[in-house]
């Protein structure tokens, strides 16, 4: 049976203001930086909770609204106004950390991880793949590089900050640019060009904060990105709005954000003809939200598919890496009938 909530402003500890001494001392990589949602146990040390994938949910914690504190990251990473060689800086890290096939480049002037599959001598499709608020990305995870293998995909994963991928521009992300625009007008015609996948051979897939993205983009791009899967979408943001996020600067108020969520940007007319999503059902912060999405497609007559079956009964392991990786095998499966059908 599903777990019917009310939206809770608990919602899972993406990331907390790290110590001034941790920024300072630490090398930028997907593994140390506040992507890795630092917060401070009953001892005082960092530890990585909920976006980590290798964190056991006795480790994920949830924080209340009021506990919440601004997320802070590194100056390196701080990267639109840096040159070339400066860029490369910031995306320096362990190569343990990378699994085969994966590398890390500059795309259209920004930090994105790359993967390109042994099985197949050209990838003839990509994911594009929009990370959630902590800023996790596939390069260390086993489930998804294994799945992007097995369907012969390449992947493009560009750093996106907090931005939440939407068409306004956030200055943690860029100042003159939104990331939307930036991945429509940019990042496209580099991953042609490079790699010789079109657009529509491009599906788009997220989770949390990106699943929402990936969404939101094929809304407004339905004919560049006409497959889409979305996990565990953070569809109600503005739930966060006036918590210190840079969502406080994009948008004037809580309805100002909300007015922008995917639910408001539906287009009966024009919509992305194979679009999937799901959220475990005692995932209590975004459940609802997802739920409404599905009832507007469904009474505006757009097909798609939604998965709220999978669950674990735990609304701290609902919204993290476990889920996610739980559910990836569908999210591919989805994607690659996508691309048949093109």
């Amino acid at each position: 049976m599903e777990l019917t909530t009310t939206p809770s402003k608990c919602f899972e500890a993406w990331a907390c203001k790290p110590s001034s001494s941790a920024i300072k001392s630490q090398t930028f990589n997907r593994s140390n930086s506040p992507d890795c949602n630092r917060i401070a146990n009953k001892t005082g040390k960092a530890r990585c909770p909920s976006e980590d994938p290798n964190a056991s949910s006795s480790q994920r914690v949830r924080l209340t609204a009021t506990s919440f504190q601004e997320p802070s990251l590194p100056a390196t990473t701080s990267i639109y106004a840096q040159q070339t060689s400066t860029l490369q800086e910031t995306i320096k890290m362990d190569a343990q950390t990378l699994r085969d096939g994966w590398s890390q480049q500059i795309l259209a002037g920004r930090p994105t991880d790359v993967f390109v599959p042994k099985t197949v001598m050209q990838p003839k499709a990509a994911v594009l793949f929009l990370h959630g608020h902590g800023g996790i990305g596939l390069t260390a995870n086993e489930v998804f590089t294994e799945l992007l293998e097995q369907h012969g995909l390449a992947a493009i994963c560009p750093a996106g900050a907090q931005a939440w991928w939407l068409d306004h521009v956030c200055t943690d992300f860029d100042p003159n640019i939104s990331p939307m625009d930036w991945i429509v007008e940019q990042l496209l015609p580099v991953i042609e060009t490079e790699f010789g996948i079109t657009e529509r051979r491009t599906a788009l897939l997220g989770v949390s904060m990106g699943g929402q993205g990936a969404l939101q983009m094929a809304y407004r791009h339905p004919l560049k990105f006409p497959i889409v899967a979305a996990i565990s979408p953070a569809i109600d943001f503005h739930q966060l709005h006036g918590m210190g996020l840079p969502l406080d600067q994009i948008f004037a108020n809580s309805e100002d954000a909300r007015q922008a969520t995917a639910v408001l940007n539906l287009n009966p007319m024009n919509w992305p003809r194979h679009q999937w999503f799901c959220c475990d059902p005692s995932d209590v912060d975004w459940i609802d939200g997802n739920r409404r999405l599905a009832m507007k497609l469904s009474s505006s007559g757009i097909l798609h598919e939604r998965h709220f079956e999978t669950t674990f009964d735990d609304p701290e392991t609902a919204h993290s890496w476990t889920y996610f990786n739980a559910v990836a095998k569908q999210a591919f499966g989805h994607i690659s009938s996508g691309l048949g059908k093109l």
